[in-house]
């Protein structure tokens, strides 16, 4: 009877060392990658509104499709806000810091977390793309054809889907920002 049983320890003999061994991993790295988490979202704020000294948490209760905002302040006044967007691409959330300055202009956009398709929406996070709303003030829109407007932003090829959605949330960090300078929300 216990050669029947034999297989059965066995794997569960295995599966509960490996089990250990992934949770004892997971204590020790989870405090380092907070932290390289941490240091990546400073860094990114500093890239997209480097003129701010200090940041301010601000409250995005009630903004479409903003997770996070924060204002950046220099010498006591605001200067701008860097904006977290959530928005649903096509291969699922994407998550997005954007800037946006104290006259309303983008001063850029970083995608920190997507699942688009390599080679097609996933160059939605390149700088080639992304700086296509650096220094506008919007709404942009997204053209199939070349743009000829202002905020006329060209869909990437085979990746309509993926601009749209990162051209919806840098509008609505846009319309959080312009709604915050009028101090209508995120007070």
């Amino acid at each position: 009877m216990f050669s029947a049983l034999k297989p059965g320890l066995t794997l569960f003999a295995v599966s509960a060392i490996a089990a250990l061994a992934l949770s004892f991993t997971y204590m020790i790295t989870e405090k380092p990658i907070e932290a390289q988490n941490a240091a990546a979202q400073e860094r990114s704020r500093l890239e997209l509104l480097p003129d701010a000294d200090t940041f301010e948490e601000m409250d995005v209760t009630s903004a479409r499709a903003v997770t996070s905002a924060l204002k950046g302040k220099a010498d006591g006044r605001t200067v701008g806000y860097v904006i977290g967007i959530s928005v649903s691409g096509y291969g699922g959330v994407m998550d997005m810091l954007v800037g946006v300055d104290d006259g309303n202009a983008v001063t850029g956009v970083k995608i920190m977390n997507h699942s688009e398709t390599p080679g097609l929406g996933a160059n939605a996070s390149q700088e080639s793309f992304t700086d296509k709303y650096k220094g506008k003030t919007g709404p942009f829109t997204v053209t199939k054809s070349v743009a000829s407007g202002e905020n006329e932003i060209d869909a990437i090829t085979s990746a309509t889907i993926t601009t749209t959605a990162v051209t919806d949330g840098v509008n609505a960090a846009v319309e959080f920002a312009a709604a915050s300078a009028r101090g209508d929300v995120g007070q």
